[in-house]
Formats: structure tokens, sequence, C-alpha cells
């Protein structure tokens, strides 16, 4: 396969990068990895540049993951290369791995999850993230992910978050159509049972509406302390002070902290379901239902109170 000249011009100054000084050869690997965020297309290519400048970066006491995840341009390379991926594209894909295997290369690298997320919260690209939260190079540095790893050990068994965004009267779109839509989420938990037996919880995150959502169940048995400081909750005690073992806290908030939601659900409820398939439906300031829960409905919510679902 043929290289571009502009290619061959930044691979033959990161060769040349010996005779330099140490900022000088930051200014070559810098200018390599924004000519591959800018211009390649080709996971080869991609994987020879940084190939290249991971090697030059070493020889300069450097990471390459600072570099990667530099925001002196107001936007890092790895946020850009999210903004730049097409879910539907297989290459665009193998680039965007390529960028998260080497911001993560070495052992004392760390991936900045959170400009990450707001990346893919940017792009409001629920898909995207979906891709990306299922690396290891995501997982490695998000514990309630990688804790899944124990009970998902296959990549075909892993969860699964749809969302549909539908606006009911498109004559009235405006630039704040984002607060006029209402959407569905579906999501898939796969082996549910064996992970609330496991760790008592089971958190699903998704991006909605331009926002990141979090969805969660929690055994209040195993895990004593409210999923979130936002709200508290009381729970029926047993004689002997234990909290019932049958009662599951369901809580959805926006993960800037907004508790939206919470549920006393009796385990029985799931019972037998290793895989549960839920169906969440929103519209801004209105309610919340699922299918997926039989026997719940909810309050609207009121000022300073937060929605909540009821078993009945």
């Amino acid at each position: 396969m043929s290289t571009s000249p502009s290619s061959r011009k930044s691979t033959n100054s990161l060769v040349q990068l010996i005779d330099s000084t140490f900022v000088d050869s930051l200014d070559v690997i810098e200018a390599a990895v924004n000519d591959l965020v800018n211009r390649v297309t080709s996971p080869e290519e991609a994987s020879s540049i940084l190939k290249e400048c991971a090697f030059a970066a070493r020889k300069y006491g450097c990471h390459l993951s600072l570099i990667l995840q530099d925001t002196s341009d107001s936007q890092s390379p790895i946020f850009r290369t999210i903004l730049q991926t097409n879910v539907n594209d297989e290459s665009s894909l193998k680039i965007l791995s390529l960028m998260l295997r080497y911001t993560v290369y070495l052992k004392l690298d760390n991936l900045k999850v959170s400009d990450v997320r707001r990346a893919c919260i940017v792009k409001d690209d629920q898909p995207l993230f979906e891709f990306i939260r299922n690396t290891g190079y995501y997982k490695e540095f998000v514990p309630s992910a990688k804790a899944d790893d124990l009970y998902l050990p296959r990549t075909d068994t892993r969860d699964k978050v749809m969302v549909q965004v539908k606006i009911e009267k498109p004559e009235r779109v405006s630039s704040s159509s984002r607060n006029q839509a209402m959407f569905t989420a579906k999501f898939t938990v796969p082996m549910f049972q064996m992970r609330m037996r496991g760790s008592g919880k089971v958190e699903l995150q998704f991006i909605a509406q331009g926002r990141m959502w979090c969805l969660t169940f929690n055994n209040p048995a195993q895990n004593m302390q409210p999923t979130r400081k936002t709200f508290t909750f009381s729970l029926p005690w047993r004689r002997n002070n234990e909290i019932a073992g049958d009662q599951w806290e369901i809580s959805l908030f926006l993960t800037d902290g907004i508790a939206l939601l919470w549920q006393k659900s009796c385990a029985e409820t799931w019972k037998g379901r290793d895989e549960v398939e839920l169906e969440l439906l929103t519209r801004p300031g209105e309610r919340f239902g699922s299918e997926g829960m039989p026997g719940t409905h909810m309050y609207k919510k009121t000022k300073d109170v937060p929605r909540r679902f009821v078993h009945t």
C-alpha cells in the first residue's frame, strides 16, 4: 500500500528526532498525531504512525498518552477522533481502537474517562459510547465496567442499550428541540441474576438527548450506602436490624448528580430471569414507564421530589 506525501513527511520527521531537541521532538510528534486525526482513514497507516510516535516519545522520556489527551488546543486528539468516528464504518472504529490502545500503551498511562464521555455526549451517539464502553481500554479505568467482566466473560454477552428519540410535533422544532423530544431506551441485561447475587449491583450508563444517564439496580442488603448522595430513602427493617433481602433499589439519574427516580421492587418480580429486558419511555417533565417492570407505576414529579416507581 502506498503512503501519501504528508504521511511520508511525518514518518521521516519522526525518524530524524534522534538529532532534535526535546521541544522540537514534541512538536513533531504532535504534528504527526494531528495529521493522523485530520487526514488518515486507513487503520494500517494509523497503526504505523502511532507506533512511530510511541517509539519517539519513549526515546525522549515522554508518554504518548499525554500527547493524545492534551487539551492545550481546547480539544484533545482522542476527543476529536471520537467526534469524527463513524460507528457504521469498520475502518473508522479500528482507528479509534488504535487511539485508545496507545492512550493506555504503558503501565502508568491513564485514560481520561471524563474526556471520552464528554466527546460521546457532544456527539450524542449512544452506539458509539456502547462500543467504547465495551473495550478493555475503557473498562480498565471504570470499576463498575471492569467488575462486569467477572460475570460476562464472552464478548457476545454484553449489556445493550438502544435509544430512540422522537419529536412529537416536528413543526415546532427549534434550537431547543432537545427539550421537546421524548426518547425510548431499551435495555438488555444478560446474566442479571448472577450479577445481582454476586455484586448486588448492576449499572447501565447510556446517552440520550445529549446527556449521560445511569440506570442502577442495587441490593441494599449487600450495598449499605445509597447509590448517590443526592437523595436518600428508607427501607423496612427486620427485628434483627437487617435490611430485608427481598427489596431492591432501582434508580435513574443523570451523571451530573440529578436524581430522577427510585423504586423499591420485590426481587420476586425478577425471579428466574437471567436476561432482563426493560423499556424506559420518558418525556421531560411528564412520566416514566416500563413494560419490563410488571406491576409498577410512577408518581409525577413535583418540586424537589424525585420521581418514583412504586411496586404494586
